[in-house]
């Protein structure tokens, strides 16, 4: 998982940044987590769901541990994506607020931890609040929040 970490955690900066390509050089056999990172940005859902062309600005009360990237689709500005990775060993709980003109309900998630590298459909998150949700994110995961 720390693999998968790490690379998700890079393709969020270069996208924050406006890197606009990145590649992965495989090293051993068995990089079934680096690859499950790449998805994470491209094919979340299994279906081609991928992160959006357009940087979001997206932070966490909670930086030293938790980071978070967000991206808007430029074609249909209401499919936002959101990536938050937990590099801590323990679960963290966390609050999360979008600025959006549309008003969101629920936040679909996809998490990636443990010891299997497939992202998993979990169950929606309620907003507690207009555009506001509280997430329980478990030890070094990566999870992809979509409205």
């Amino acid at each position: 998982i720390s693999g998968a970490i790490a690379c998700a955690d890079v393709l969020g900066i270069f996208g924050r940044y406006g890197v606009g390509l990145a590649t992965y050089w495989a090293l051993h056999d068995n990089e079934s987590f680096a690859y499950a990172a790449l998805r994470v940005y491209r094919n979340y859902d299994g279906q081609g769901a991928a992160f959006g062309d357009i940087a979001l600005n997206a932070t966490s009360s909670d930086k030293e541990n938790v980071s978070v990237y967000g991206s808007l689709d430029a074609a249909h500005t209401d499919r936002v994506v959101a990536v938050v990775i937990n590099k801590a060993t323990s679960t963290k709980t966390v609050g999360l607020r979008l600025a959006h003109p549309s008003a969101f309900a629920a936040l679909s998630r996809y998490e990636l931890s443990g010891g299997n590298a497939q992202l998993t459909s979990k169950p929606d998150v309620a907003a507690k609040a207009d555009n506001a949700w509280v997430i329980m994110l478990p030890a070094q995961s990566v999870t992809v929040l979509v409205p």
